[in-house]
């Protein structure tokens, strides 16, 4: 059985103090001299967000930023804001996937997001390891029976797979930076910012898989889309669904408060001005499990410059499961 992950404190928080306070200097002492000589070095830290790992935020803020609510009573034709008691000083556990999950449109419609696992030990025993960590993505089609005819042979087909590989080392990286000011920190709301930010992050972390699927799918030029286009695909019309961007074409709301797009369930997204369709459950976005996270005094004011690495790369297995909505 495997043991519970240990909860972990805001990432950014901890750099942000840990920056503020950090000397801008090394000391090195020589033998023989009494006086540490002082080698200049940036008054900066280092640490992880780990996304398997719960986040411990202040009760307080969850609520403000709205990820502990209370359930509306929808018996009534207008809704007023509930009151709810949140106690000082308590605090509460967000899920770093889960949030990540939530503000990616694409995995709402069927992406599967990918988490890489630990890689093995580099030395086993006496042994130096060399080791590649490749993933694969692979979509089935129904296998085409064709007739036989008597003393005759089967034709050979083509097999019905469609596969998309990748290497986990060869992951593209992205940031994220932002700078909090003491300014900042005094005014108020400023005891929440690093949390408001740390929340931020993993939203802005389902927006990137968004947007690297998306471009992906329209790296490849898909063909308008067509209910007779889907069904060749041997798509299922329950599972189609449609990404609104920008531009907004296609878009329609029905009578049922349903958003559609040519007819496909859909939900709108910031991160393209086409309108996509397809079968999102056959694509992916991979994420290494840590995400780095710097920060650096920049000056005297105590101003901290906080920097945000991930690590995320996006695959269909088959483009022509995708199409625009003209």
């Amino acid at each position: 059985m495997t043991a519970p992950k240990i909860p972990q404190q805001n990432p950014l928080a901890v750099v942000d103090e840990q920056a503020r306070n950090a000397a801008p200097f090394i000391e090195h002492f020589t033998p023989g001299f009494e006086d540490p000589k002082r080698i200049a070095a940036p008054a900066a830290a280092a640490t992880s967000l780990d996304l398997g790992r719960n986040l411990v935020l202040d009760a307080e803020t969850a609520y403000l930023l709205g990820l502990v609510t209370q359930p509306v009573d929808h018996s009534h034709s207008f809704d007023l804001a509930q009151h709810e008691n949140v106690p000082a000083g308590g605090t509460t556990e967000v899920d770093p996937l889960a949030v990540l999950r939530e503000y990616s449109v694409c995995a709402r419609a069927g992406a599967r997001i990918i988490v890489a696992k630990a890689p093995p030990a580099e030395v086993r025993g006496d042994l130096q390891v060399m080791y590649e960590q490749d993933a694969l993505l692979r979509s089935v089609d129904p296998a085409p029976f064709a007739l036989v005819a008597d003393a005759g042979n089967a034709s050979i087909s083509a097999k019905p797979l469609h596969d998309a590989t990748f290497s986990w080392g060869a992951v593209p990286s992205y940031a994220f930076r932002a700078v909090i000011s003491r300014a900042e920190r005094r005014a108020v709301g400023g005891d929440q910012l690093r949390q408001a930010l740390a929340i931020s992050v993993l939203q802005g972390l389902g927006e990137l898989a968004d947007s690297l699927l998306l471009s992906a799918i329209q790296a490849a030029t898909p063909a308008a889309f067509s209910f007779g286009a889907a069904a060749a695909r041997h798509a299922r019309f329950d599972e189609l669904r449609a990404v609104i961007g920008t531009g907004g074409t296609g878009a329609e709301v029905l009578a049922d408060g349903s958003l559609r797009a040519a007819g496909v369930l859909a939900e709108l997204s910031a991160v393209t001005d086409a309108t996509v369709i397809g079968r999102f459950t056959r694509s992916m976005i991979a994420i290494r499990p840590e995400l780095r996270v710097l920060g650096h005094r920049v000056n005297q004011n105590g101003d901290v410059e906080l920097t945000v690495f991930c690590n995320m790369q996006a695959l269909a297995s088959n483009p022509a499961d995708f199409w625009v909505a003209a």
